[in-house]
């Protein structure tokens, strides 16, 4: 009897926990706005630009802040050497100078790899000429399959060790006022200091990779710049401090392997590690970031307790003294953490995507789409546990259990008896089972996390046609841009009168231009005396453009101005 009023009360307790981790997250994030998945606006010289003389400086204006460190941006001579010298930022990391040392007339390439404010490494190339058109230079701006694979890896290892050490550290803490871990307090502590140790290594790894991928070296050859790339870049220098407190942990857990309270010290300090990555990643510049860092936040930390709880149990519940109390704590707690996951979820994947279509039509879209289905099973299989094998394992343990008797509570009517339950080692066994495919799916779903970490957000990805009205003299002008995007855009026109019907215009201007380029005109074809279309109309850059349209009706002009938003 003494048991139980902790057991109801261990799930509240987790909650309170998890949703005050939340709130703190919430109070303690800055309020200014958050940053994007950075992309180039504007570049001196303009891409394709057709110069006098080799300039002094290069420089690369983009809409959010970037990092810049070894090799970030190159300039190549016709002849193919490099000839960028010193690197140097402006506008709050936004602009990037580099000054040149050339002297050749031809083709200059300027290739750049920056990583922006949510961790992703950033490349292009454009290319100017100096008197002449020579060609430009081949760059190679792909990432090496055994950087990418060290990333990966990386990435999964981080995410299944704070699993490991979390969940053992929390399945120690649970069986304390049952009995203790006993026989399974060895294997329980290799969990915690194992996990917490690859839990750091994966995240080193990782680190590792980012900084050959920012750097364009290989593996080996990036191991001396990581202190560099750490210095410039905010992202890699957090998930460098991240790799470190789960580091700390893992010693406080190899230290304290014969000890209870040590192992749940580590488990803590390895779950404090990990809500050091919403702040560095996606979740950091999505808004609202004080909804997406702690949605994100909440959302590792109870992947931990329930991933983690069922793989502790998978791999010592039959060591555990009194593993059927242990199974009544595990799932309780998986039932609360799951709820938390899915709310979490929801909310992380809605700043991550934006829209429904991101969720259909980018890859960071339907790798949310493979954790949903891992989670649809993973709660399917806990539901065979709570629902049928926990009741199961119950009756077949109760003190006094006997064959139980004919569902009319009498006998002699010529019906079989019923079957005997099975033994509580039987069930045990079928239950464990369910928790190990259970361990085996949650391993695919970090997979498919640590693949989406790696992915741009897509919100930024998915195409978001302009359409606004501007009205001027009583008339009302539409412009349609499809899709907004930087390259090739078809553009619409259609203009109505004060009453809302169709208002002719005998002739049409189209004019398209942005910070750093002239306006220029753009061809326009009428199709019919209130609608004109622009086809392949060229905004070669990301950023806000400036499209003015002129119409003439009798002589008289009118004149309609718009800012429109291109990706």
């Amino acid at each position: 009897m003494v048991d139980r009023p902790r057991r109801r009360c261990a799930p509240a307790l987790l909650v309170g926990v998890l949703v005050g981790l939340g709130l703190v997250l919430a109070l303690a994030l800055p309020s200014g706005p958050a940053g994007a998945h950075a992309t180039l606006q504007e570049t001196t010289p303009a891409p394709d630009a057709l110069v006098d003389a080799v300039p002094a400086a290069v420089e690369l204006r983009f809409d959010e802040p970037v990092s810049a460190s070894t090799g970030a941006v190159r300039v190549i001579a016709p002849d193919g050497t490099r000839v960028d010298r010193t690197i140097t930022e402006a506008d709050g990391g936004r602009t990037l100078r580099v000054t040149v040392d050339g002297e050749q007339r031809g083709t200059y390439t300027v290739a750049h790899r920056v990583v922006s404010d949510d961790g992703h490494t950033i490349t292009g190339s454009f290319v100017f000429h100096v008197a002449t058109r020579t060609g430009a230079a081949d760059v190679d701006q792909s990432v090496p399959l055994a950087t990418a694979a060290a990333g990966g890896a990386g990435r999964w290892l981080s995410y299944a060790g704070a699993v490991l050490a979390v969940g053992a550290a929390l399945l120690l803490l649970l069986v304390r006022a049952t009995g203790g871990p006993g026989p399974a307090r060895p294997r329980l502590a290799a969990l915690v200091a194992g996990g917490a140790a690859a839990g750091a290594v994966g995240g080193g790894l990782a680190v590792l990779a980012q900084t050959a991928t920012t750097t364009g070296r290989s593996l080996p050859g990036a191991l001396g710049l990581v202190g560099e790339v750490a210095g410039d870049s905010r992202p890699v220098a957090a998930a460098l401090l991240r790799s470190a407190v789960v580091a700390v942990g893992a010693v406080i857990g190899v230290a304290g392997r014969r000890r209870v309270p040590a192992l749940v010290a580590a488990g803590a300090v390895v779950a404090a590690g990990g809500l050091l990555a919403p702040v560095a990643g996606h979740p950091w510049t999505a808004e609202p970031r004080s909804l997406a860092v702690p949605a994100d936040g909440l959302h590792l930390l109870a992947v931990c307790v329930w991933l983690g709880l069922v793989t502790a149990l998978a791999a010592a519940g039959p060591r555990l003294p009194d593993p059927v109390a242990a199974v009544r704590k595990v799932s309780g707690a998986a039932l609360v953490a799951s709820a938390v996951v899915a709310v979490s979820g929801t909310a992380s994947a809605w700043t991550l995507l934006g829209s429904v279509d991101a969720l259909f039509r980018t890859a960071s879209g339907q790798l949310v789409i493979l954790k949903v289905i891992g989670f649809g099973a993973l709660v399917g299989l806990g539901w065979i546990n709570r629902s049928r094998l926990v009741p199961l394992l119950l009756a077949a343990t109760a003190p006094g259990r006997g064959a139980p008797s004919p569902p009319d509570g009498g006998a002699g009517d010529g019906r079989a008896p019923a079957a005997e339950t099975p033994s509580g080692a039987v069930v045990l066994r079928r239950l464990l089972q369910v928790v190990r495919v259970e361990v085996a799916i949650g391993a695919l779903v970090l997979v498919a996390t640590a693949g989406l970490v790696n992915q741009p957000p897509g919100r930024d990805q998915v195409d978001r046609p302009f359409s606004g009205t501007r009205t001027v003299d009583a008339a009302t002008m539409l412009l349609e841009v499809e899709p907004a995007r930087a390259g090739q855009n078809e553009m619409h026109l259609y203009l109505t009168g004060a009453d809302g019907a169709p208002a002719p215009f005998d002739a049409v201007e189209v004019k398209a231009g942005r910070p750093g380029v002239p306006e220029r005109k753009l061809a326009v074809e009428q199709i019919s005396p209130d609608h004109a279309v622009v086809y392949g109309a060229s905004l070669p850059t990301p950023g806000r453009w400036t499209i003015i349209v002129t119409t003439v009706r009798v002589g008289q002009p009118r004149q309609f101005r718009y800012e429109v938003p291109v990706r």
